[in-house]
């Protein structure tokens, strides 16, 4: 006989040998266990639902950070009369390079390079 039905075999036989109250503090502990166990599992399920909505809520504000970011190099490149940079190009560049950008882009307008 495999090892782990013995196992659970023998846990079973133990069972029916104890006395209501031996019965009825096993069954006190194994439903403390059970109710741990859901309650674990509850508390991940809730954390990744939390998680995963706190990640869009990020992706939501940095895509809008971007698309203002996108915006204001677009109009500063027409109306520095400069070639005007592409959608994927554009999207190619993360917000670093785009903020990097626009910092460039805003000195040339200040000096008056229009």
């Amino acid at each position: 006989m495999p090892q782990k039905e013995f196992t659970k075999a023998a846990k079973v036989l133990d069972m029916i040998a104890q006395t209501p109250e031996q019965l009825q503090e096993y069954n006190a502990r194994l439903k403390a266990q059970r109710d741990e166990e859901a309650r674990i599992i509850l508390g991940r399920q809730q954390g990744l639902e939390i998680g995963e909505a706190r990640g869009i809520e990020i992706g939501d504000a940095r895509g809008i950070r971007r698309g203002l970011l996108q915006g204001q190099i677009l109009l500063l490149q027409q109306l520095l009369r400069l070639p005007v940079s592409t959608d994927e190009q554009l999207a190619a560049l993360d917000l670093d390079q785009l903020n990097h950008m626009l910092a460039e882009l805003q000195q040339q307008v200040a000096r008056g390079d229009a």
